[in-house]
C-alpha cells in the first residue's frame, strides 16, 4: 500500500502482531511504531532514503513517520512484525524517543552492549508479544503492554543514535515531509492521468530533484511505483467482485485493457483474466 497507511484494530487493543513469509510491500508510512524481526532467510527494507539486508535474527524498530517498504525479490524470509500506537506507552517511557529512524539492530549497526543473550532476551520478547495479541489470555494486555515498554527501551538503550549516521541519508525532515504528500498525493490520484511533471508542480519542486527523492526513498522510479499501485487497486477488485475486467482497468488509471495487461503480467506475473479464473475456481472448491 502507498500512501498514509490508517489502521483499524480489531479490539481495544491498539497492537497488531503477524507473521509474513517472502513479505513484498510498497513505500508507505504511518503514525504507529512498528517492529521487525527476521526470523529465517533475508529481507531487503528500504528506510527513508537507505537500504538494508536483514539477516536471520535481525531486528528493526520503525518510528511513527518513517517511509518504508519491504522486498523480497530474489529472497526468502520469514519475518514477524508487531505495529502498535505509541499512545500505548504513555507512562511507562517517553514515547517520543521512539520517533528514531533507521534503529536496525545487528552485528554490524550497534554498540558495543549487543550480545547474544540480549540478543536471545529479544527475540523471546517478539515471540511473547505475538503469542499474547494473538491468543489473548486473561491479561494480556498488561503483559503486551510492558514487553512493548521493555523492547523499545532496549532498542533505545542499544542503538541510540540513528544508524543514519552509518549511512548517511537525503532524507531530513523537510525531505521526508515533502515525500509523504507525494505518497498521499498519487494514492488520492491514481486513477486519472498522473504524470511527474503533475506532481513536481503540487509540491513546487523541480521534476529532477523529486525523480530522485522519490526512487531513492521507495526503491522504484515513479512510474513504476504508480503501476505497481494501480495493479494493487486492480488486484483487489478482480478478486473481491464480479466486475468486468475492463471496467476495473479504466477505473484504476489504466487508459487502454492492452496497456493494462501488459503491465499487470509484468508485475503480478499472471494475466487479469487469469486471476479472475483462479479467484473462481478456489470459491468452487470451497463450497
Amino acid at each position: 500500500m502507498a500512501y498514509l497507511e490508517n489502521r483499524e484494530y480489531p479490539d481495544k487493543m491498539p497492537v497488531t502482531a503477524e507473521m509474513f513469509r517472502n513479505i513484498n510491500f510498497l513505500a508507505h508510512w504511518h503514525t504507529e511504531v512498528e517492529f521487525v524481526l527476521v526470523k529465517e532467510g533475508s529481507l531487503g527494507l528500504g528506510l527513508n532514503s537507505g537500504y538494508h539486508v536483514l539477516e536471520a535474527g535481525d531486528m528493526v524498530m520503525l518510528g511513527h513517520g518513517d517511509i518504508h517498504y519491504y522486498d523480497s525479490k530474489n529472497r526468502g524470509s520469514t519475518v514477524l512484525i508487531i505495529v502498535f500506537r505509541p499512545e500505548m506507552l504513555d507512562g511507562l517511557m517517553d514515547i517520543d524517543q521512539m520517533t528514531l529512524a533507521d534503529t536496525v539492530i545487528n552485528r554490524k549497526a550497534c554498540s558495543d552492549d549487543f550480545d547474544r543473550g540480549t540478543a536471545d532476551w529479544l527475540r523471546d520478547c517478539f515471540n511473547v508479544i505475538y503469542h499474547e495479541v494473538n491468543n489473548k489470555d486473561k491479561s494480556y494486555e498488561t503483559i503486551v503492554r510492558g514487553r512493548l515498554a521493555e523492547l523499545a527501551s532496549r532498542f533505545l538503550r542499544i542503538c541510540p543514535e540513528s544508524s543514519a549516521k552509518l549511512e548517511p541519508s537525503l532524507l531530513g525532515h523537510g525531505s521526508k515531509r515533502l515525500l509523504q504528500k507525494a505518497i498521499h498525493y498519487i494514492n488520492e490520484n491514481y486513477e486519472q492521468e498522473l504524470t511527474l511533471k503533475d506532481i513536481s508542480s503540487h509540491l513546487n519542486i523541480s521534476p529532477f530533484y523529486f525523480s530522485r527523492l522519490f526512487s531513492m526513498s521507495t526503491g522504484l522510479t515513479f512510474k513504476r511505483y504508480l503501476n505497481a499501485l494501480r495493479v494493487d487497486k486492480a488486484h483487489r477488485l478482480i478478486t473481491s467482485s464480479n466486475r468486468p475486467i475492463t471496467e476495473i482497468a479504466f477505473e484504476c488509471g489504466f487508459n487502454s485493457i492492452r496497456t493494462f495487461n501488459r503491465v499487470f503480467s509484468e508485475i503480478r506475473g499472471s494475466t487479469p483474466s487469469s486471476l479472475r479464473q483462479a479467484t473462481a475456481a478456489d470459491l468452487t472448491a470451497e463450497r
